[in-house]
């Protein structure tokens, strides 16, 4: 199966801003975080398949801990600025090791962050490495915004 990359530009171009402009912001850091969460959940939404694969495409561990790692920075970020953040990179640490579930299997996870993103009040998108890449991050934003809720991107 061919992996697409997600279609950034049907969300994102400058011409179509507006169209989201009460619900997409850009450029936001973790105390314009807290500023708009109004006191509700922050779905934090990090890379990860395509992170955590080894040069033969298999799951690696190290990446996985290093992929936790930094979710769990941007979490902390988030509570020192005076918002929760709900990362499910996190979440699930530890859980694709002590069991067989497979970290990369995209219809699982998908049906697993579903609650989690339905629960937050607002999606928060990290400027880190491969944000732009991931299929999982562009389909949870496009949920988001056709859900009425707030996109908050770092990058500008």
């Amino acid at each position: 199966m061919k992996r697409t990359e997600p279609q950034w530009e049907i969300m994102l171009p400058q011409s179509m801003r507006s169209r989201w402009t009460d619900l997409l912001h850009f450029g936001v850091d973790a105390k314009g975080v807290a500023n708009r969460s109004g006191g509700r959940l922050v779905y934090v939404a990090t890379p990860y398949s395509r992170v955590v694969v080894d040069d033969h495409g298999k799951w690696c561990r190290m990446r996985d801990a290093e992929a936790s790692v930094w979710a769990s920075k941007v979490c902390a970020d988030l509570a020192r600025a005076g918002a929760t953040g709900v990362s499910p990179i996190v979440l699930s640490t530890g859980m694709c090791g002590a069991s067989r579930l497979d970290p990369l299997d995209e219809k699982f996870w998908n049906a697993w962050c579903a609650p989690l993103l339905a629960a937050c009040g607002s999606i928060y998108v990290p400027d880190l490495p491969g944000w732009q890449a991931s299929r999982g991050i562009w389909t949870e934003c496009v949920w988001a915004l056709g859900h009425n809720m707030p996109v908050l991107l770092e990058a500008r």
